[in-house]
This record gives C-alpha cells, structure tokens and sequence, in this order.
C-alpha cells in the first residue's frame, strides 16, 4: 500500500462547493455565452477567467501565439488542433483565445499579476502535492458525479 495520502486528505472544496451554491454554468463554459456576453462572471470577465485559470505550458503557448498573429508577428502556429477528451481545456482554451482576441492590451501582464505568479511559483512545492489514483478514489469520484453531475465531478478533479 503506498503512503501518499489521498485527495480527500489533501483537498478542501471551496465553501459554495459544500454548500451546493454553484452554479451549472461555472462547470459547463459555452464559447458563445462568452462571445455574447452572457456567460458566468467567472467566463465573461477576462480577468476574473484569467485570475481562476491555471496557466499550462499549452494554455501559455496558445495565448501567446493568437496575440501574435493577432498584432501581426510573423512565423507561429497559425493552427491549433485541440485533442482532448471530456474536460481537457478545449472550450476553457478557446475562451482564452476569444478574451486574448478581445482585450489583449487590458490583459497585458501587470505589477499584480506578475506578483501573484511569483507567490504561485513560490508555493507550487510546499502547498501542491501528488495523489495517488485509487480504485477508491475514483468509485467515490464516479459515485459523486452520478449523483450530482458535472458539480460531483468537478469537486474531486
């Protein structure tokens, strides 16, 4: 038996999680709710999108890329091919291209941001730890979203 503790060891859900106050939408973004301005806050509102998402190498890369192309660098990847399965990023990806697309110049790094990074980086290997996948853990998992949907599975993703 291995000695890593369990997600559920590790793992607080945030208060509206225990208390069932989230919304459908926060779990199911819609590209075109954001297009048209009718999605989440936490959708709608590029800061907000960007403050709650966590920037993956790939993430950083396309944001990168379509501000690029968009300001007319040249070179780049003028294509993306977004594979993943069910709660890979395309949608949260394509979401970040639009609010990029949108606001680039508002969303330019600020003195904040780049200090909310450095605390990120600064508490990634102290705060962060590796959980070890169980068939306990996921029956509870798949237990979870049977009974309460995308909320159930979210809250142990």
């Amino acid at each position: 038996m291995s000695s890593c503790p369990s997600i559920f060891d590790l793992c607080k859900p945030r208060r509206e999680v225990l208390a069932g106050e989230l919304p459908d939408a926060i779990f199911a973004a819609d590209l075109w709710d954001v297009i048209a301005g009718t999605a989440h806050k936490d959708y709608r509102d590029p800061l907000r999108f960007f403050t709650g998402t966590h920037p993956t190498e790939n993430l950083k890369l396309l944001v990168k890329e379509v501000a690029e192309r968009l300001t007319g660098v040249s070179g780049g990847t003028p294509v993306f091919r977004l594979e993943t399965g069910f709660g890979g990023g395309k949608t949260h990806s394509l979401i970040a291209a639009v609010h990029v697309a949108r606001e680039g110049d508002r969303l330019a790094p600020q003195p904040d941001a780049s200090a909310a990074c450095l605390l990120f980086r600064n508490d990634l290997p102290h705060d962060y730890e590796i959980v070890e996948m169980t068939e306990t853990l996921l029956k509870c998992a798949m237990t979870l979203a049977e009974t309460h949907g995308l909320r159930g599975y979210d809250a142990v993703q």
